[in-house]
């Protein structure tokens, strides 16, 4: 037997816990939603930067690559370049030697023509202008040899040799004194090398003076002795050291605490007994002494000088000196001949060259020049150089280390 379905009526809590369950699931549907899209938008975030940071890599690989490509072909072509350069230099011939195609005459001529600027330029400080005076004196009492205090007639005074003026012992007149230049050079340690007759006995040549020695009985006195170096603007008193009167060599030293700064020492050729006839050979001195430095003036300035420093030599040198004007002149010449320890050769020369160094083809003092014959300007003496060492080894000197 079917029975009617029987209807029982639900309770009011449970609609409304179905009410709040379809709520509770529309609010957690949006919550998941807005989550979802949270976690959407960050991983959309997270892959772009990790593109954007994938992509400045790749480009910043791509400058370095570029880079190393550029570096990489500037190798290259650097490369080429060395080698092109060394393909230039093994075809380019090495410099040949001017001298090769030369014999021995033609290289002797060559060494002959450089050699006198060479030593010009090195020793040229170290030759100096030698200057003295000296005084003539009664042996019994000192007293110097006057001029007269009162002009002589000159009929009555005019002598052999043609002085002109008496001396006398007596009265108050100008005193007597000569005069003389000639030429020094330095050798190291304060040494100088001159000539017997220039530091000794300058009157020695000296007519009108043999003629007042003879005449009245007097002795030559030397006053004093000087050396202008050039580039000096004071100059330096001399002594003597030692001498030789047969070979005319004189060894004198400065009066100086130090040999001043810009002189140099002139080397000895200690092997010159090697010399041939026919070599060429360098003088440095100074001929005629003042009178060719003053010729190095203006006209107007070398007037000047004379007049207002002419009457003395030692003051007209002093002058010069100031002006750093003193400077040796250079001769060139060749070996005419050869004598024992003599050398004769054919470089022009005058007074004032007496002391002057020579030098020979090896660039070093070979001789010191002492005479030259009057009726033959271009025949010139010198003695050689070995004796000049024994000189300068007696008076304490060694030879510079340099």
């Amino acid at each position: 037997m079917l029975m009617a379905p029987i209807l029982v009526e639900a309770p009011r809590h449970v609609g409304l816990r179905r009410g709040l369950v379809e709520r509770i699931s529309l609010t957690a549907r949006i919550l998941v939603l807005v989550a979802v899209i949270l976690v959407a938008g960050t991983a959309v975030f997270l892959v772009r930067s990790v593109l954007t940071a994938y992509e400045g890599q790749q480009k910043m690989l791509g400058v370095s690559a570029t880079q190393g490509s550029r570096i990489e072909e500037f190798n290259k072509q650097l490369a080429i370049l060395h080698e092109r350069i060394d393909r230039i230099e093994q075809g380019i011939a090495p410099p040949k030697d001017i001298n090769s195609d030369l014999n021995d005459s033609d290289r002797s001529r060559v060494r002959s023509l450089a050699l006198p600027p060479k030593l010009w330029a090195t020793y040229g400080n170290g030759v100096c202008l030698i200057a003295g005076s000296y005084i003539l004196v009664e042996p019994s009492t000192g007293r110097p040899l006057r001029y007269p205090e009162v002009e002589e007639d000159t009929a009555e005074s005019v002598l052999i040799i043609g002085t002109g003026r008496q001396l006398t012992y007596e009265g108050e007149g100008a005193i007597f004194e000569r005069e003389f230049e000639a030429t020094g050079f330095h050798v190291g340690g304060g040494y100088v090398l001159t000539n017997h007759h220039i530091a000794l006995e300058p009157w020695a040549a000296d007519r009108r003076t043999q003629f007042y020695m003879e005449s009245t009985g007097a002795t030559p006195r030397l006053k004093h002795l000087l050396a202008y170096f050039p580039g000096q603007s004071q100059p330096i008193r001399l002594t003597l050291k030692s001498s030789s009167k047969t070979d005319d060599i004189a060894v004198c030293a400065l009066q100086s605490k130090a040999v001043p700064p810009g002189i140099p020492a002139l080397p000895l050729d200690k092997e010159s007994g090697t010399l041939e006839v026919g070599k060429s050979v360098v003088t440095m001195g100074y001929p005629s002494g003042p009178d060719r430095l003053l010729a190095l003036l203006p006209e107007k300035e070398a007037v000047g000088l004379m007049d207002e420093y002419g009457a003395s030599l030692t003051s007209l040198l002093d002058q010069l000196s100031k002006r750093k004007l003193i400077r040796p002149m250079m001769t060139q010449g060749h070996i005419r001949d050869l004598y024992r320890n003599r050398i004769v050769i054919d470089g022009m020369t005058t007074q004032g060259s007496s002391g002057t160094p020579m030098f020979g083809e090896r660039g070093k003092v070979i001789g010191v020049t002492f005479a030259t014959l009057v009726d033959d300007p271009t025949s010139n003496f010198a003695v050689r150089i070995e004796s000049a060492i024994e000189h300068l080894r007696i008076a304490g000197w060694t030879a510079p280390a340099n």
